[in-house]
């Protein structure tokens, strides 16, 4: 009999182990679960951002007011632009409400070169005096682009009556499928 008593502790010391052993695997596991970004993965996971020079040009008589820009550039992980990440604020500085605006985006690398154009739309309704704010995004940069340049092209209000920029292409209209416009500013 005195040995049933020494296997019995034995076997209760060894169940102990196990579930403390259970349970700092689970603990483990469930860390590793929330942290997944430690663990190896795919490159494609991981989307690196680089902000550049974004401006908004003036452009005379235009109702819009652009109150502030930002530009970032999605980075593989060769260091090479993926995609354009804009995000615009803007006003209807006008008496007509605003139903739709057409914005171009001219991408320039170190040296003020032209590198591409390209056109976005933001059909927000803007009441006189109101504000919008657009989140676009666009993929195909070109590698050495460095700054980017905003210029508001087209106004449609909500009575159909339009405004145009002057630095509208005369051959371009609203329905143009890439957006690809000549360098000219």
């Amino acid at each position: 009999m005195k040995r049933a008593k020494p296997t019995a502790r034995k076997t209760a010391n060894l169940e102990y182990l196990a579930f403390i052993v259970g349970r700092c695997l689970s603990v483990f596991l469930i860390f590793a679960a929330f942290n997944q970004s430690a663990l190896p993965g795919n490159a494609q996971n991981e989307i690196k951002v680089q902000s550049i020079d974004a401006q908004a040009l003036e452009e005379p008589g235009c109702p819009i007011f652009v109150k502030s820009v930002r530009a970032d550039l999605e980075i593989d992980p060769f260091r090479a632009p993926v995609a354009i990440r804009v995000y615009l604020d803007y006003r209807n500085e006008s008496a007509k409400t605003v139903e739709a605006v057409k914005f171009r985006f001219r991408l320039e690398d170190d040296q003020g070169e032209h590198k591409r154009n390209y056109q976005a739309s933001d059909t927000h309704i803007v009441p006189p005096g109101e504000s919008a704010q657009e989140r676009l995004r666009r993929e195909g940069i070109p590698p050495q682009a460095k700054r980017m340049l905003l210029r508001v092209l087209q106004i449609r209000f909500s009575d159909q009556t339009t405004w145009q920029s002057t630095h509208m292409p005369a051959d371009q209209s609203d329905s143009t499928p890439d957006g690809a416009t000549s360098p000219s500013n």
